[in-house]
C-alpha cells in the first residue's frame, strides 16, 4: 500500500503563478500585467503565499503519515522537522559550509532563507492521520517576473516593506560553482533522507544517478498523482487553474 512519498521535480510545462487556496488574485497579482503576458494562474490546495514558478523553480514534496516522523501534525512542528531533520543538513552538504558559523539556511516565520532572504515558500495540508508538506525553491528566478505580484497586504515581519527583489535571493547563487546544478539538490537531499528512512523506488523528476527517459517520468508521475487521489482524496482535486480572473477596478481621478 501507498504511505508515504518525497517528490523532488523541476520541470513543468509552462510558466505560471501559483495562488494559495484562499489567495484572492486582486489583492496579490498585477492582473492587467498577467493577462496581457496571458500567464496561467492556478490555485493549489494547501495554503501559504503566492509564487510565480518556471523552469528554474525546484518543487519538493513529502506526503507522510502522522505517525512518519517524531514530530507533532501541527504546521509550526511540521516545518521545524523539515528545517532541522531534512534541509538544514542537505543545503550544508550542498553548500559545503558544514560549520555551524557559516551555515545560512534557516526558517525564519514560515519561509526558508538564506540569510534574511527568501529562498523557498511552504505550504501543507493536515488531515488526522496523513499530511503535505511543499515548497517551491527559487533556484534561479526571471526578476521581470516578480512584477506580476504585488506586495502583499500580509507579510512576514522580517520582510517589512522590502520589495520582491530586496527579499528574495537565488540559491544557486550561493553555492560552490561545481553544485549550482539542481541535481545536486537532489543528490544532498536523498543522501540526508537516506539518513532518516530506508528508502525503496523513488518518484523524482531528477533522478540522482541516469536520467529516466522523459515518457516514463510521465507515467512515474502520473501513477503518483493517481495513487495520491485515492489515498488522500480531499488533497489533489482541489488544484485547478484560475480561468477566470476579475479585472482590476477602474480608478477614479
Amino acid at each position: 500500500p501507498f504511505t508515504h512519498s518525497v517528490v523532488v521535480n523541476k520541470d513543468i510545462a509552462k510558466d505560471s503563478i501559483v495562488l494559495g487556496f484562499s489567495g484572492k488574485p486582486l489583492e496579490l497579482l498585477n492582473i492587467q500585467k498577467v493577462k496581457k503576458d496571458n500567464l496561467q494562474v492556478i490555485r493549489r490546495f494547501t495554503g501559504g503565499g503566492t509564487v510565480v514558478v518556471d523552469h528554474s523553480t525546484v518543487f519538493a514534496s513529502f506526503v507522510l503519515n502522522a505517525g512518519d516522523v517524531n514530530s507533532q501534525p501541527y504546521p509550526r512542528e511540521i516545518m521545524k522537522w523539515t528545517e532541522e531533520a531534512v534541509y538544514a543538513p542537505a543545503f550544508a552538504d550542498l553548500a559545503e559550509t558544514k560549520g555551524a558559523d557559516t551555515e545560512k539556511f534557516s526558517l525564519m516565520e514560515n519561509d526558508y532563507v538564506w540569510g534574511d532572504r527568501k529562498i523557498g515558500g511552504n505550504a501543507q495540508t493536515i488531515t488526522k492521520n496523513r499530511w503535505v508538506h511543499h515548497t517551491s525553491f527559487l533556484w534561479k528566478f526571471d526578476p521581470f517576473r516578480m512584477g506580476y505580484l504585488k506586495l502583499p497586504s500580509k507579510r512576514p515581519a522580517y520582510r517589512a516593506d522590502r520589495p520582491h527583489l530586496e527579499f528574495l535571493t537565488e540559491i544557486s547563487t550561493h553555492l560552490p560553482e561545481h553544485r549550482r546544478d539542481p541535481t545536486e539538490f537532489a543528490k544532498a537531499l536523498h543522501r540526508q533522507m537516506a539518513s532518516l528512512f530506508e528508502l525503496q523506488n523513488g518518484l523524482t523528476g531528477m533522478e540522482c544517478n541516469d536520467q529516466l527517459p522523459e515518457a516514463m517520468l510521465n507515467e512515474e508521475f502520473q501513477e503518483l498523482h493517481a495513487r495520491l487521489k485515492q489515498e488522500t482524496p480531499t488533497f489533489v482535486p482541489r488544484t485547478f487553474v484560475v480561468d477566470d480572473l476579475p479585472d482590476e477596478p477602474a480608478v477614479s481621478v
